[in-house]
């Protein structure tokens, strides 16, 4: 994490400034430390990632990967299967996790070669185009922008190396695991893209450890149904109000935002009442999301969507149980593009600051 950059964090949860203490530097880099708030909540840098979780939690995504590399090893002929020389015998979810397990392995070449295949397998090159179509129109919106781009629910950094190598701006690309942020760093810097540019924090996208005001651009990709699914497995749902405070929280630290995202149509009545049921509608259908919006302060000012028809992600055929995406359950129509949007003014930003 770059020195000059920690000026913008403060504790997520009581939003007071951070002491730190510096381990090890290397350079304007700070590669270990440790900090703590006002009112005692302690964080730290480990291998240059900022840990800004309130309280220490098991890492979702290196238990998962883990847990699929230990079932590969315990059965040789699916690891045999999944690393041939010519994948195109696989089908589209086992060719899928091959990439997933290469570069977990460091394998980050051979992955990146195989990356379209396997994303065209699993969602279809419809979804696949629109999706490019929306990450180059944000890309270019962001060239007119200044200041370090804050990019949240990273995962594995679509739109971040798409930011990075489109424009001459710093990203802090954000995800609730450490293990996701350290494959994306190590992944850019093996195939020579500019990870010098490139900040990790580990963090809570509904509580933010940004000062007020203290980013111009605030980007996701797919973040808000990826969050909005997290919550609703973790709490088992997920209440409008809370969504609210999600998009309050955005508003607190930034001047405009941009999400890159695939929303449900309005007629497709099952996921509707399928997500209705769990509290994540609203973060998922583009009426009950611009009406969210409208109330967390939120003005829309440009927004582009393709309609197309999503079909539900093929099942592996080698690892029984393990599916790609939850969604969708069926084949339905979904708008895949971009939305953008900035404070309103006839809001003012202290009626939306939410406090966990």
């Amino acid at each position: 994490m770059r020195s000059d950059l920690l000026d913008l964090l403060v504790c997520p949860v009581c939003k007071t400034e951070i002491s730190w203490t510096a381990e090890q530097e290397n350079g304007n880099e700070v590669l270990a430390a440790t900090g703590s708030c006002s009112s005692e909540h302690s964080f730290e840098i480990r291998e240059g990632i900022a840990i800004l979780l309130p309280q220490s939690a098991l890492d979702p995504w290196a238990e998962m990967f883990s847990g699929i590399e230990r079932m590969v090893k315990e059965h040789p002929d699916i690891e045999e299967a999944l690393f041939a020389p010519d994948p195109t015998g696989l089908g589209p979810a086992d060719r899928f996790l091959r990439v997933q397990l290469l570069q977990a392995r460091g394998r980050f070449e051979l992955a990146e070669r195989e990356h379209t295949a396997a994303a065209v397998g699993i969602y279809g090159q419809p979804t696949c185009s629109a999706l490019a179509t929306a990450i180059e129109a944000v890309v270019e919106r962001l060239r007119s922008g200044e200041g370090p781009v804050f990019d949240v629910a990273s995962g594995p950094g679509t739109l971040v190396r798409e930011i990075l190598t489109g424009t001459d701006r710093t990203v802090i690309a954000t995800d609730v695991s450490a293990w996701v942020l350290r494959r994306l760093r190590d992944q850019l810097a093996a195939l020579g893209l500019p990870a010098g540019r490139l900040a990790l924090a580990v963090c809570d996208a509904r509580h933010l450890p940004l000062r007020d005001g203290s980013v111009s651009d605030l980007t996701t990709f797919e973040g808000l149904g990826n969050i909005a699914a997290d919550a609703a497995r973790e709490a088992g749902g997920l209440p409008r109000s809370a969504a609210l405070d999600l998009l309050r929280e955005w508003r607190r630290v930034a001047h405009r935002m941009t999400s890159v995202q695939s929303l449900f149509s309005p007629t497709s009545l099952v996921h509707r009442a399928v997500l209705g049921h769990h509290g994540v509608a609203a973060l998922t259908f583009p009426g009950p999301l611009h009406a969210l919006l409208r109330e967390a302060g939120w003005r829309v000012v440009d927004e582009q969507t393709r309609s197309l028809t999503r079909r539900p992600t093929p099942r592996s055929t080698l690892l029984r149980g393990v599916r790609i995406d939850g969604l969708p359950l069926l084949p339905t129509r979904v708008r895949v593009g971009w939305l953008a949007a900035t404070p309103s003014s006839d809001v003012p930003a202290s009626a939306t600051v939410g406090r966990p």
